[in-house]
């Protein structure tokens, strides 16, 4: 009898274990992702069997290594040139920023240099500034017990220097009443790169940290993103980040939709983080005001 209980005991060992990782939620296995891993074994490895083929490598190396190097220049460049292109954008011609996109009827956001003309004002109701700036509150949900409360933050100026912060606050409701919490925010400074009245795109460099319960990490982070003006009252903004946390990668996605009247901008859309193998993902609504 005592037998038979320790092999039924040993048989829903397994299940219990499994049982017990499951309840561990996506956030502990964001922690998991960031901690470092250990490589040795996999770089002696490397090491040991990379040595045989380093004429192979270095034949291939001239006669297709220049041509992959300028192809790899141009596919970078694209992003980055194409848009200022379909602009018209003019290095030497500044824009300006109005209270909100499309301010008295204006077709657009960006303005061109009123200079001080007093038909301007009358027209598009004030002198636009060499600045803008956006704040935005939003709330995303993924509907499997994970919430997510966001702020953020853009500031633009006539001269295309920039900055653009953002802050999320994740909560993720696990088994047996427990929860789990996780702050994972990023800051950087961009330059707009292309430019017209009803268009802004822009690109930045800073960095992205994860923190809880006392503890934090950081990363390097690389961020691409547009702002669209296409018909009053909508405006169409999307983002791409990419990074790392500690030894895991980033990717962050994101595209919105929303309609705006007097500077203020009710918008919904989607969000995608992932960390390593971790998605952090699900739809959002929010509230953005231009100043």
């Amino acid at each position: 009898m005592i037998r038979t209980a320790i092999l039924i005991s040993l048989g829903w060992l397994p299940l219990a274990v499994s049982s017990l990782a499951a309840q561990e939620g996506r956030l502990q296995q964001v922690r998991d992702e960031i901690r470092p891993k250990d490589n040795s074994a996999g770089n002696a490895r490397t090491n040991k069997e990379g040595g045989s083929n380093s004429d192979d490598d270095s034949v291939f190396g001239n006669l297709f290594g220049e041509i992959f190097c300028q192809a790899a220049c141009y596919t970078l460049m694209a992003p980055f040139c194409l848009p200022h292109l379909a602009m018209s954008d003019d290095w030497d011609k500044f824009l300006y920023f109005p209270k909100g996109p499309y301010q008295v009827s204006y077709p657009g956001y960006l303005m061109i240099d009123p200079a001080g003309s007093p038909e301007f004002e009358e027209k598009w109701g004030s002198q636009p500034k060499t600045w803008g700036l956006q704040l935005a509150l939003e709330n995303g949900n993924d509907f499997d017990g994970l919430n997510r409360v966001g702020g953020r933050a853009v500031l633009e100026t006539t001269s295309r220097i920039g900055i653009l912060t953002s802050w999320n606050y994740y909560r993720e409701n696990l088994c047996g009443g427990r929860s789990d919490n996780m702050v994972i925010g990023d800051f950087n400074v961009t330059y707009r790169f292309a430019q017209s009245e009803c268009a802004m795109m822009r690109a930045g460099l800073g960095f992205r940290t994860r923190a809880d319960h006392g503890t934090a990490n950081f990363g390097f982070n690389f961020h691409y993103g547009a702002d669209f003006f296409p018909v009053n009252p909508v405006v169409l903004s999307t983002s791409v980040d990419l990074g790392n946390l500690g030894s895991a990668g980033v990717v962050h996605l994101r595209g919105t939709a929303g309609l705006t009247r007097n500077g203020w901008e009710i918008f919904d859309g989607y969000d995608w983080l992932r960390i390593g193998d971790v998605n952090l993902q699900g739809p959002l609504v929010g509230l953005r005001l231009w100043f």
